[in-house]
């Protein structure tokens, strides 16, 4: 800037432009700065007239930055409002979060409660189980044995009415701890060796004095063929096939109940499938879904005419379930119904392929003569599976003309099946006619009603074998031998001038007629003194020392003083229950490496994890009462048929 007082040289006053490059600067560097507004005074220019360019530049500053301005308050408005939506959300997340471990908690509180009603529930059906089956156990056991001495006709009734009743309870509390450990889901199915036709054989038989009260024919058919040996819960198949079993003939008044076995083998195992057919009273189409709903029977007038809980198809249906199956049902009312049961069924790889032949029956020709198509056919099939010619028909005229065209010259037969229970006719008395025109001719009597008739009838010379209906494989088998043995007789009879002709070696049967128990040592352990002597009485005529143990801890006191070939051991008995007492028995046996001595559970406890507890302590096996004398033997016969296991 030049001095004032300066005349050196013509006075140059700054050009517009540099002034608004000043005010520029000054707008755009800081109106405060005393060095840019000494730049414009200095041009010795009034102060209004400085000002000028640079108001004119903040006007045109304002206008350029304001839209920029406006735009960052957009922002920073958008950045606050998210600031505070930012807060708002952690507020709310909190409060969720809060509620979130409110509910958990609850939640955590509700299990924690809903698993202790549930122990508590099984603790308390066990011990009503308990409570029950003790008692339970002595009349069952008892009426059996009163059922074995000499009754008359009065007595013998009350007896098997006494018998029935007992059973009867102990069916309904063995369906409401099945369906409670369904619906808890505290059941677990066994995975062991079982053969099929055995576990549905037994199913049926079960039912047999049921349905000849009623008149109704049972006729249990299973191909020869089919492979039977496999691995699962036999039990529970054995249940489900009951409960469709026990229903129909509950719902029969007449006619036949067939159960038929099918399987088709995969694979990975086969799908097993039965089948009951009934000519009962059928099922309406509004009903079929209600039948499978626990506590319900369908149409309530059944509830009064025929009883029952209405659990029977329930537990069957979720059992079937947990073994990848199902029960179905096609019914029509007045006809009847067929119900069919499916399930998963594991063939053992032993058992692929492979059916028991049974006897030769190559060359040999059969009559059959029965009214019920159902029976006929199963039995025509077994013996042509065994290689014989059958000739199957269904009255009684039919069954004449074929034996007289057969004595007229035709092929001859090797024996005749005849069923007692013909309609129309007394076939006992035909059977005798037979016999005595016919004494070349071996007869045996089938009878699905009367068989201590049809053994009656054998033991006057009728016949020389009775065959019970529905009959099982081994039965027939035994009256095939002794079809042999009356040919191989009558062979020798007949037999001219050689007296001395040694008679064809006769053919042995191959199993016992029932369990033989072998000479042992038992200790008994139980703190009820009924129980105890029920099977006491059980085992009199056996070959056995019984020693008697009031708790586990005679038990144990009883297991060091004697060496014994098997153990019956209570579950539940006081100072020391069964189960510490095997874990003392087992842990003694390891210190003193002796063998193993077969421990078996004696329990009214039937829950689902009743077994496992007994096998994890060291038993063997496992009895519920009420116990029944058939059962404990068999028990006895295989875990004493070798004396020893290894240890």
């Amino acid at each position: 800037m030049r001095d004032p007082s300066s005349n050196t040289g013509p006075e140059q006053v700054p050009s517009f432009p540099y002034l608004l490059c000043v005010g520029l600067v000054a707008a755009a560097g800081g109106l405060s700065h005393p060095g840019l507004w000494s730049l414009a005074l200095g041009a010795n220019l009034p102060p209004y007239v400085a000002a000028a360019p640079v108001g004119m530049a903040l006007l045109v500053t304002f206008v350029v930055l304001r839209p920029a301005l406006a735009r960052a308050r957009s922002v920073v408005d958008l950045l606050v409002a998210e600031r505070d939506g930012t807060r708002g959300r952690e507020m709310r997340l909190k409060d969720e979060l809060q509620l979130a471990e409110l509910a958990l908690k609850k939640a955590e509180a509700a299990q924690s409660h809903a698993e202790a009603a549930a122990a508590a529930r099984s603790k308390y059906l066990a011990a009503i189980s308990h409570q029950v089956r003790v008692p339970l156990s002595g009349v069952t056991g008892m009426s059996d044995l009163l059922s074995e001495t000499k009754l008359d006709d009065e007595q013998a009734a009350l007896v098997d009415t006494v018998r029935q009743s007992a059973d009867d309870l102990q069916s309904i509390l063995s369906g409401v701890l099945d369906f409670s450990a369904l619906e808890s889901a505290e059941l677990t199915l066994e995975d062991a060796p079982y053969d099929i036709r055995e576990a549905a054989e037994e199913a049926v038989l079960a039912e047999v004095a049921a349905a000849r009260k009623k008149g109704i024919e049972l006729v249990f058919d299973a191909p020869p063929d089919l492979p039977t040996e496999a691995r699962g819960d036999k039990d529970r198949v054995k249940q489900m096939i009951a409960v469709l079993v026990s229903n129909a003939v509950k719902f029969t008044q007449r006619g036949e109940v067939v159960v038929s076995l099918r399987g088709v083998d995969r694979a990975a195992g086969a799908e097993m499938e039965v089948s009951v057919k009934d000519t009962g009273i059928g099922i309406p189409e509004a009903d079929r879904k209600k039948i499978f709903a626990p506590f319900s029977q369908g149409d309530a007038r059944s509830v009064e005419r025929y009883g029952g809980t209405g659990l029977g198809l329930a537990i069957a249906s979720k059992l079937a379930a947990l073994m990848s199956g199902q029960v179905s049902v096609k019914s029509t009312p007045g006809e009847g119904s067929t119900f069919t049961l499916r399930f998963a069924h594991r063939l053992r790889q032993t058992a692929r392929g492979n059916a028991t032949r049974g006897p030769d029956l190559s060359g040999q020709r059969f009559l059959v003569v029965d009214d019920c198509t159902p029976a006929a056919d199963v039995l025509a099939r077994q013996l042509s599976f065994w290689g014989a010619t059958v000739e199957s028909v269904r009255g009684v005229e039919d069954g004449e003309d074929a034996l007289w065209d057969s004595m007229a010259g035709g092929p001859q037969f090797s024996a005749m099946f005849l069923d007692l229970s013909l309609s129309g006719i007394d076939a006992t008395a035909l059977a005798a006619r037979i016999s005595e025109k016919i004494e070349t001719l071996p007869l045996v009597l089938m009878s699905p009603q009367d068989p201590k008739g049809a053994r009656a009838a054998v033991a006057e010379g009728i016949g020389v074998a009775a065959l019970e209906k529905p009959f099982r494989t081994e039965n027939l088998e035994k009256a095939l031998v002794r079809i042999a043995e009356a040919q191989a007789d009558r062979i020798a009879e007949t037999a001219t001038n050689d007296e001395a002709a040694p008679k064809p070696p006769r053919r042995q049967l191959s199993r016992p007629l029932g369990p033989v128990l072998q000479p042992a040592c038992i200790i008994l352990a139980d703190d009820n003194a009924t129980n105890r002597t029920l099977i006491e009485k059980f085992l009199a005529d056996e070959p056995m020392t019984l020693i008697h143990a009031p708790d586990g801890v005679g038990a144990v006191e009883a297991f060091g003083s004697w060496a014994p070939d098997l153990i019956l051991m209570d579950v539940s008995m006081p100072r020391m229950d069964g189960l510490e007492a095997t874990r003392k028995i087992r842990a003694a046996e390891r210190a003193q490496g002796l063998a193993r001595v077969p421990i078996i559970a004696l329990t009214a406890r039937a829950m689902a994890d009743d077994r496992a507890k007994c096998i994890e302590a060291g038993m063997d096996d496992y009895v519920t009462k009420p116990i029944r004398k058939a059962e404990l033997k068999v028990k006895i016969t295989e875990w004493t048929g070798s004396r020893r296991m290894t240890a």
